[in-house]
């Protein structure tokens, strides 16, 4: 038998998003995935998307007794945000290299051989987007998705 509280996970990755719900004895009550349609082109609206389908397919009964909710992202993906955490660019996955000029500029500033001097680097891509769209808050995947949990209704997730 599970024991309430619950507690919901939300985890994006790479190929898809998935959600779990464990119960106060760390015993896995209900998940879910949704896979994205196209992987390599992730946006933050793929992400509303999946995020809205996995907490539709939550169980009212849990979602009732949830007492926490952890959300994660892969780790180095970059995008900006405006002041309300609102993605203003699309997203660079952890593995999209494209920042070539700006780690060339970081090893100016930065120890021989940090990660932060590598074209996949969170800064290096951050300095890209800034200098492609302008100034914009950075954020990364977590923040934006954990933005999108004041947008969905009440009466599914009774936390927020």
């Amino acid at each position: 038998m599970f024991n309430p509280p619950y507690f919901l996970g939300l985890d994006f990755g790479t190929s898809g998003a998935r959600t779990c719900v464990i119960d106060a004895d760390k015993s896995v009550v209900w998940q879910q995935h949704f896979a994205y349609s196209t992987p390599d082109a992730q946006t933050p609206l793929n992400w509303r998307t999946a995020l809205h389908s996995l907490l539709n397919a939550l169980p009212k009964p849990l979602a009732a007794q949830l007492h926490g909710i952890a959300i994660d992202g892969t780790s180095g993906t970059v995008l900006l945000c405006d002041a309300q955490l609102e993605p203003v660019s699309p997203a660079l996955l952890y593995n999209d290299n494209r920042a070539h000029a700006q780690a060339a500029q970081l090893k100016a500033l930065a120890p021989n051989g940090h990660t932060v001097c590598t074209a996949t680097s969170g800064l290096a891509k951050f300095l890209w987007l800034t200098e492609l769209l302008g100034p914009g808050s950075d954020c990364f995947s977590g923040a934006a998705l954990t933005q999108q949990l004041k947008h969905f209704p009440s009466s599914n997730m009774p936390l927020m």
